[in-house]
């Protein structure tokens, strides 16, 4: 049925009121999005000096060169030279990338140190903000710590300012690097100078413990254990224990007592050991020629004594036997011959083999018969090994041999008839 004209009207008064709703809640709906979008929109910085939160990297040599990176608020305004300074110094170059962010070349500095990163815009500059540090050049280690003085070896230097490091920055002693390559700022491989008479000037680099050191604008790096260098020909080697004049075996030293070992090429010597106990030495002479330590505790019988340097350990040989002096009463296992000559005037030799028998005399040594008999003389081989000379005796009989301890003459020992006189 078609709708009356009162039925039409009522039904465009209903369009016309939900068509109002709809508009009311877009409405609504297009300021709360408004507001969103306003809360996500970051603010305009605001005016004023810059700020620097943050330098990178950290730290850097003294030379020019490093690149950076300067992190803060307020560059826009920034101007294109002199606004970027580390500490007093400015900067030769860098790039403004936006209101965040600068790029800039690091400039020289002739101390190390920290600095403050200075940015300066049309407002003025940060007066507080990361800083930058300058490392001036230090070693922490060589490796290796030796070189032969006729021939170059390459070696490797550890520690931190050695960016723009050159040859001639470096020296072992008063000669110059022969050559370097720098792999970072904590590391560099050089080329070590060889020792020459000939060219002219000469280069002399002389046998024994140098300093190496690293100078980068005019400042050089300290000179301690950790920059020591040798220069040698060789390992060095042990001649001599004690007195030379002293008969083997019996050149030992009581425990606590100064001992010189002599040798060659002992420069630098950072350790001595007896057996396998180690100590550190009291002096090396300037000319490698004697080391003086004092000997440590151990037990008793012999042992090698083996000094060490950078370029290595010295060699066992029949000169580095060391036999500490017994604490205890000798121990004697055989004497040869045992059956002696008693003709007065006939004089026999005798092996006594044991333990503890370094530094005996022949003070030390009795034949006890009816009528003791003291050696002529008594040779101490090793800790191992005696020998007396005996005189004759006026009977046939059997005698025992006792021996005391060389160091404590209550501490003996008695072999029950060693010896037999016929």
């Amino acid at each position: 049925m078609p709708f009356s004209r009162g039925t039409s009207a009522l039904l465009g008064r209903k369009h016309t009121r939900k068509s109002k709703r709809i508009r009311r809640v877009l409405a609504l709906f297009l300021v709360v999005a408004a507001l969103l979008v306003a809360t996500q929109t970051p603010p305009a910085a605001a005016a004023g000096e810059p700020t620097v939160t943050r330098v990178s990297p950290t730290s850097g040599p003294l030379t020019a060169g490093q690149v950076v990176t300067i992190t803060g608020t307020g560059f826009s305004t920034v101007a294109a030279t002199g606004a970027v300074k580390f500490g007093a110094v400015a900067s030769a170059s860098y790039a403004v990338i936006d209101d965040k962010q600068i790029v800039a070349v690091v400039p020289a500095a002739s101390a190390g140190g920290q600095v403050l990163v200075e940015v300066t815009n049309t407002n003025g500059a940060n007066t507080t903000g990361a800083k930058y540090d300058y490392k001036a050049p230090s070693i922490t280690k060589i490796t290796p710590g030796w070189a032969k003085n006729d021939a170059s070896s390459m070696v490797t230097i550890t520690g931190t300012g050695f960016l723009g490091t050159v040859k001639a920055d470096i020296k072992f002693g008063t000669a110059e690097a022969l050559d370097v390559w720098v792999i970072s700022d904590t590391q560099i491989v050089v080329k070590t100078p060889v020792d020459d008479q000939v060219s002219s000037p000469t280069i002399d680099v002389p046998n024994g413990v140098l300093d190496v050191v690293i100078t980068r604008n005019s400042v050089a790096s300290a000179t301690d254990a950790k920059s020591k260098f040798l220069i040698t020909p060789g390992l060095p080697t042990v001649t001599q224990i004690g007195d030379p004049s002293v008969v083997k075996g019996t050149d030992d030293a009581a425990v606590g007592t100064t001992l010189t070992i002599q040798g060659t090429q002992m420069w630098g010597v950072s350790k001595v050991s007896f057996g396998s106990t180690s100590v550190a030495p009291e002096s090396v002479a300037t000319d490698g020629t004697s080391v003086d330590v004092k000997v440590p505790a151990r037990g008793n019988g012999p042992v090698d004594v083996v000094v060490e340097n950078a370029a290595g350990k010295s060699l066992v040989n029949l000169n580095t036997g060391f036999s500490y002096y017994s604490t205890q009463a000798p121990t004697i296992t055989s004497v040869y011959p045992n059956v002696l000559d008693k003709t007065t005037a006939t004089k026999s030799t005798v092996l006594i083999s044991g333990r503890g028998l370094t530094g005996v005399t022949a003070s030390d040594v009795t034949l006890k018969c009816a009528s003791d008999v003291t050696p002529d003389s008594a040779t101490s081989i090793s800790d191992t090994s005696l020998i007396i000379v005996v005189p004759g005796s006026n009977a046939a009989e059997t005698c025992d041999v006792e021996v005391k301890n060389p160091t404590d003459g209550t501490k003996v020992t008695t072999k029950t008839d060693g010896v037999r006189y016929v």
